[in-house]
């Protein structure tokens, strides 16, 4: 009686599901745009929990529009396929597609995941392919609309995902090519982490959430919307991470999470927390600002349980306030580490770094080594510091102090007034003007300068001055200058500007060359040969336009980028290379709004 009871309901199941499916069919657009099958449960899923019934009826072409009608079973495809689109209708059901292990579903537009009430979209454990994905309206951190990739599952998304969450585990991966909004991520540590990337060269957002392994690549900026949370590991290999709130590397779920050291085209340019509550020892944050560079910093601990947050701060040439450390008598005026313990009280060191963009300007930042020290400051002065000399070399190095115990926002100072030099040049521009020559040039953290001298020369040899001009910035800010060449030379002119200090010291910018000849337009590079990293981009006649400046090394790699806004005419542009670049043969070029190459030429590295 049991077993014909059994048959009874099996054959009840099979019409059942015959006329779900009629229906189903009925509501699509053509007789190929609905999969029909049978997967059990949530996002949770695992391949035991999941029916063994999954043959999709109906498997559409790599043309087809697929549509999910409201009502639609949940569904899971066990063939590799290939449509145009699919679409979730609206409404409250739990309407689903999940895509098998060791299986692709490759969809060349879009996947659209209209407003939903309850959880829908895509579970994989196999590999989906589409170029990109459109939620409806969420409620709540996970809820709504959901791409859930699961154990050994993989995603890979190089458009847009926009109001959807991504839940994420085991073995798993996801990559995604453009902005990620009006979602979350979940995808937290659980054995093996899921792996999270975000790969767009060009400028990119990326959502708040959970993360077990996160990897920034691809050059663009990544825009964080959120708190990032990662449990085992980030790696910044290109493209700065802009975030305003902390990137938190949590290791309360055991060990210590790892990050990349970051390099100069990759780091947090915001605040990075790092919670190691059963490690002692060395804690890297790689830290810095787009609009200065990479500067990192460690802390070391001798007690478990290290909780720091680190965030290096520009400032704009003014240092926080006066000096009452014993020994010290200048600090960074443009640069400083806000550095918070977050619990505990034991004491840690603390390394600071400097590179040639920490001169706030060109020329070199650090004269007398033996004369660095990390200092502190309370609020009201930079009253400690300690340290016994930096490391490195003048371009580049670090500075420890040993046994801090009070923190607060950090900086280099120095026991000498070589440190750091009195006068840091900006950008410098000659251009012709009128029947004269017009130099405009920037300063940044200006300490006892007396005046600034423009000297001038036929042959780039021997200078001769042309007038004066007072300092006017002195220990308060940045500033600009401009000086009026009446009484040019004919035909090719150099420049340069001389400081004099308070103390009878100098030093020289950068030169610069003018050439008055108006039958040469084209475009040129000067120096070159560069020998202190800025070069500059000169012509008489440039077209008004929006042009792309890159340069490129020997083996093709991208190593400098940026946007050019001429108004047209002459132009006068500096171009401070990469700190890290060394020596060698470079090829410098530039493009039109249209994408055309209009100046292509070696630069040489000294």
């Amino acid at each position: 009686m049991r077993k014909k009871i059994l048959s009874i309901v099996k054959c009840f199941r099979l019409r059942i599901l015959l006329i779900v499916f009629s229906a189903l069919c009925a509501n699509a657009s053509f007789s190929q745009s609905v999969w029909v099958g049978g997967i059990s449960g949530t996002a949770n899923d695992t391949l035991a929990s999941v029916s063994t019934n999954w043959n999709p009826v109906g498997t559409p072409t790599a043309t087809s529009d697929v549509i999910i009608p409201d009502g639609a079973v949940p569904l899971f495809l066990d063939i590799n396929t290939t449509c145009a689109s699919i679409t979730f209708q609206g409404g409250s059901l739990l309407t689903r597609i999940g895509v098998a292990p060791g299986i692709t579903l490759t969809v060349t537009g879009n996947i659209i995941i209209e407003a939903a009430t309850a959880p829908r979209g895509v579970i994989t454990l196999g590999t989906i392919n589409c170029a990109a994905i459109v939620g409806g309206i969420n409620s709540g951190p996970l809820p709504g609309n959901i791409i859930a990739v699961l154990i050994n599952g993989s995603l890979t998304v190089p458009g847009d995902v926009t109001g959807c969450n991504v839940a994420m585990n085991g073995n798993s991966t996801a990559t995604f090519g453009g902005n990620l909004t009006g979602g979350e991520v979940f995808a937290p540590f659980n054995i093996v982490a899921p792996i999270i990337e975000f790969n767009s060269p060009d400028p990119q957002t990326v959502p708040g959430g959970v993360y077990g392994i996160v990897k920034f690549t691809g050059g663009g900026d990544k825009t964080v919307v959120g708190t990032i949370t990662v449990s085992k590991e980030i790696d910044f290999i290109n493209g700065i991470v802009l975030n305003s709130l902390p990137i938190f590397l949590d290791g309360s779920l055991g060990g210590q999470p790892t990050s990349d050291p970051g390099n100069p085209l990759s780091f947090a340019a915001g605040p990075m927390r790092r919670f190691a509550p059963g490690f002692a020892g060395r804690l890297s944050f790689p830290v810095g600002k787009k609009v200065g560079g990479f500067h990192p910093a460690s802390i070391t601990t001798a007690a478990v349980g290290g909780d720091f947050t680190v965030e290096y701060i520009r400032s704009s040439g003014t240092a926080l306030g006066p000096i009452t450390a014993a020994g010290i008598v200048t600090v960074s005026s443009c640069e400083y580490w806000n550095i918070t313990r977050n619990t505990g009280t034991n004491s840690a060191d603390v390394e600071l770094t400097w590179s040639p963009t920490s001169s706030c300007g060109g020329g070199g930042y650090i004269s007398l080594l033996s004369a660095l020290r990390v200092a502190h400051f309370n609020g009201t002065s930079w009253d400690e510091a300690g340290g016994t000399g930096g490391t490195g070399d003048p371009s580049s190095g670090s500075v420890e102090w040993t046994g801090v115990t009070n923190f607060s926002p950090f900086t280099i100072g120095s026991t000498s007034l070589l440190n750091p030099l009195p006068v840091k040049f900006g950008a410098i521009k000659a251009y012709e003007k009128q029947n004269g020559i017009q130099l405009d040039w920037k300063v940044f953290s200006e300490n006892k300068v007396k005046s600034y001298e423009v000297e001038r020369s036929a042959d780039a040899r021997s200078f001769t001055s042309v007038g004066s001009l007072p300092a006017l910035y002195n220990n308060t800010s940045n500033g600009d200058y401009g000086f009026f060449d009446a009484n040019p030379l004919p035909g090719t002119s150099y420049y340069r500007i001389k400081n004099n200090d308070l103390d009878g010291k100098s030093s020289y910018s950068i030169v610069v060359r003018v050439n008055r000849n108006k039958t040469i337009k084209g475009l040129s590079l000067y120096p070159n040969p560069v020998v202190n990293g800025i070069v500059l981009l000169q012509g008489s006649d440039l077209g008004r336009g929006n042009y792309k400046i890159n340069i490129f090394g020997a083996n093709g790699q991208e190593i400098y980028k940026q946007q050019l806004i001429h108004n047209g005419g002459t132009i006068s542009h500096t171009i401070e290379l990469p700190p890290t670049i060394s020596k060698g043969v470079y090829m410098l070029s530039i493009k039109d709004e249209n994408g055309n190459i209009i100046f292509n030429e070696k630069l040489v590295k000294q």
